[in-house]
């Protein structure tokens, strides 16, 4: 059985990734952190970006994989 508490935790998480991927792939781009880093009105250098995604990015394909 799972808890009440534990569903509302992954949706919230679904909700939050998804304001991240704007093409529904299930992968966050380099340009779609930035494009939402931007929308949330922060400006941040590439390099920031770059690093985000490196630490994050699990097989290295170069975006962020939600599962």
């Amino acid at each position: 059985m799972v808890s009440e508490e534990y569903c509302q935790k992954k949706d919230y998480l679904d909700y939050i990734f998804q304001y991240f991927d704007a093409d529904r792939n299930g992968k966050i781009s380099r340009q779609e952190l930035a494009g939402a880093i931007n929308r949330m009105g922060f400006k941040v250098p590439a390099k920031f970006i770059h690093d985000l995604i490196s630490e994050a990015d699990i097989n290295k394909d170069e975006e962020i994989s939600y599962e």
